[in-house]
């Protein structure tokens, strides 16, 4: 009929843009993706702050710690209430000379100590809270990262205890 082969010259006249476009929302899509190991880094007592800025989490948690060192104090603030708000915990990246020391307090703890000398499950679960809050604030897409399509998170349960597994 006219109008199928009216659609079909059209198509072949266009395959060029539309694959264009496809081969633009894949390639966004695939950059857009944030992946965090099964098991992510263990807790280091300093780490070495970075001269550059970062903007993403790497997908061992490595730098988590230079990573909210690096956030405007606004969002470290942001930061802190959220993750407060969701898994009742406070961190606070606390500089020393060219070294960054995490320090975090839990429901329980009198004082801030450094996440090292805490249980292993913290460290496993703080960037995976640092990459769902960033995931989610808008002004962290400003940063100069692609903004998140799809967070992969292999085995989050891994060494946490059952309650933090329920949050």
């Amino acid at each position: 009929s006219f109008c199928s082969a009216l659609a079909a010259n059209l198509l072949a006249a266009n395959i060029d843009v539309l694959l264009e476009r496809l081969d633009e929302a894949v390639s966004n899509t695939v950059k857009g993706v944030r992946y965090l190991k099964p098991l992510r880094a263990t807790a280091e007592r300093y780490y070495r702050r970075a001269d550059l800025a970062v903007s993403e989490i790497d997908p061992e948690g490595r730098n988590l710690a230079v990573f909210l060192d690096a956030l405007a104090p606004h969002q470290l603030a942001s930061f802190r209430a959220w993750l407060q708000s969701n898994f009742d915990l406070d961190v606070e990246p606390r500089r020393e000379g060219a070294q960054v020391v995490l320090l975090a307090k839990g429901p329980n703890d009198s004082g801030a100590s450094n996440v090292a000398d805490m249980g292993f499950g913290l460290s496993q679960v703080l960037p995976i809270a640092a990459q769902l809050w960033a995931s989610s604030t808008p002004y962290m897409a400003r940063t100069g990262s692609s903004k998140t399509s799809f967070i992969v998170i292999e085995q989050p349960e891994l060494h946490l205890h059952p309650a933090f597994q329920a949050k």
